[in-house]
């Protein structure tokens, strides 16, 4: 039986895109074939957090095929194994059916295994599943980590140890542990998202020049939206890290800025940590109030809603 290990690396944190994609195919219990690809996202935008985290940028993706191109290499892969494999597989699998829907591309009927799922009965003792410590256990050498060619290798070596581990073939493997593809609620995995009915207002970071511009670059996504062509400002905790919510608003096509001034079209305001009203909506109010602005103030459940059209 055979089967595909495979793992994505993201450019942002909205889990709709990818930036790299890799899979090693596994024939017999022995890695017959790798691969890898480098791919651009939408706008060929990145987060600095998630550069940091695989190293991969702008530059290095300019030049690469969109998502759609390099299914049409991954598909014949994927129909041709029993199974797909990756650690933390509910996160892989998102991503990639997330960016098919965005290119209306076909969903293969496929079933998947997470080997995060199966290590925490093969290593049932142990107080960390991710696929480093996993690795470690059983002595896999990961190569260069959160880089989708070595860590796609390193989850189906890891895989193979898990099997041999629990005595099981592939084929209780699929039984025991097989999910189906089509399951994935696409709404159900957004770790960068709250639901906008549950949210946690947990103070994240702040708006800094280097944000604003990253957030110039961005291109607009949605020219209908009420925030297009606005100036935009944020104050308190909304529900999300400020770096998202920057880059959100000018996927809306807004223009942000740090502070409040006459010029500022909507005020986004969030909860204040220290109680009241903060700063800026106090001056955004007596701006309004004297007739100086008119001022739109808008709460962060809007904010997110009017957010819901990027979706």
């Amino acid at each position: 039986m055979r089967f595909v290990a495979i793992d994505t690396e993201t450019p942002t944190s909205f889990n709709d895109d990818l930036c790299e994609l890799g899979i090693a195919i596994v024939d017999d219990d022995v890695i017959v074939e790798t691969r890898d690809w480098l791919i651009k996202p939408y706008n060929n935008c990145y987060f600095h957090r998630n550069s940091e985290i695989h190293g991969i940028n702008a530059d290095d993706t300019k030049n690469s095929p969109s998502f759609d191109i390099v299914y049409s290499e991954l598909l014949p892969y994927l129909l041709n194994c029993d199974v797909i494999v990756a650690h933390n597989a509910v996160f892989d699998m998102t991503v990639i059916k997330k960016t098919m829907l965005r290119f209306n591309l076909q969903m293969p009927n496929l079933k998947y295994i997470c080997s995060r799922n199966v290590g925490r009965k093969a290593y049932c003792g142990l107080s960390h599943f991710d696929l480093a410590t996993l690795c470690e256990i059983n002595h896999i050498d990961m190569g260069i980590h959160h880089r989708a060619d070595y860590d796609a290798v390193s989850c189906a070596k890891l895989f193979l140890c898990e099997m041999q581990k629990l005595s099981f073939s592939l084929e209780k493997m699929i039984d025991s542990f097989g999910l189906k593809w089509d399951d994935i609620n696409v709404d159900g995995y957004i770790p960068s998202q709250p639901s906008i009915e549950k949210y946690a207002l947990i103070k994240r970071g702040s708006v800094t020049n280097e944000l604003l511009e990253e957030a110039a670059k961005v291109l607009c996504e949605n020219a209908n939206s009420e925030l297009f062509g606005k100036k935009v400002c944020f104050t308190g905790n909304i529900g999300i890290s400020k770096e998202e919510a920057v880059l959100m608003a000018a996927r809306l096509g807004a223009h942000v800025q740090k502070n409040v001034d006459l010029k500022l079209d909507y005020l986004i305001v969030g909860d204040n940590p220290c109680g009241g009203e903060s700063g800026k909506l106090k001056k955004a109010k007596c701006y309004n109030e004297n007739n100086k602005a008119s001022i739109k103030i808008l709460d962060c459940d809007t904010f997110l809603k009017i957010c819901k059209l990027l979706e």
